[in-house]
């Protein structure tokens, strides 16, 4: 089972102070605000499908860990999310900066799929800890079973010498899925910057893998 990858738990955040492109989305944030229940069932008519399928995209990878069953858990979870602490994360969208309400709230719908998936692997790994004596053995012969412990911490170690800044694009980019425009959008960068530093953290990659495998050659 691959764990869960761990990344800055930084927040693409500000105070909305632009008005978006799409009255609509003005006029719809402007409801949810003030608790109108009509605004609440066009966000769920809007933008539940888009939200549902952004967690389900991420769930979905991880069938050993999670089923697809609990997409609705992670969907009722962030829809509590959106209505906690004076409605935070909702007064946190700026639209200034480029991004679409829907593409916001997939965003938001990703974050919660993978605080989901960590909270779950980290309930698993304290309670394999306590019953390790008792679980069957499911990964084969002990050789395959080291041979994949010993990739993901390579990969983890990849990962952890890049800074938190990259990390988040990798985040953004790789494991959520976002277009190059979100991505501009969240990390307050061009789009020309997300292609170079796309090449660069390829690169960078790229190269530690070649330098791995000449060491263990």
């Amino acid at each position: 089972m691959p764990p869960v990858p761990m990344f800055s738990a930084k927040r693409f955040c500000a105070p909305a102070k632009s008005i978006p492109k799409n009255p609509e989305d003005l006029e719809l944030i402007r409801g949810l605000l003030a608790n109108r229940a009509d605004a609440w069932r066009e966000l769920i008519q809007r933008f539940g499908p888009i939200m549902q399928a952004r967690i389900r995209r991420i769930i979905c990878r991880f069938p050993g860990l999670v089923s697809l069953d609990e997409v609705e858990d992670v969907y009722s979870n962030l829809l509590v999310a959106l209505n906690a602490r004076d409605m935070h994360k909702l007064r946190c969208y700026e639209p200034g900066r480029g991004r679409s309400l829907a593409s916001w709230l997939g965003m938001l719908a990703s974050h919660s799929a993978w605080d989901y998936l960590r909270s779950v692997q980290r309930r698993r790994s304290t309670q394999a800890t306590s019953d390790v004596e008792n679980l069957p053995c499911v990964f084969g012969c002990p050789e395959e079973s080291l041979l994949q412990e010993q990739r993901r911490t390579w990969v983890s170690s990849l990962l952890a010498d890049l800074s938190d800044r990259d990390r988040d694009f990798v985040r953004l980019y790789y494991m959520d899925g976002e277009e190059a425009e979100d991505v501009a959008a969240s990390m307050n960068i061009s789009v020309k910057t997300v292609y170079t530093k796309k090449h660069k953290i390829q690169a960078r990659l790229a190269s530690e893998v070649q330098r791995v495998e000449l060491a263990t050659a």
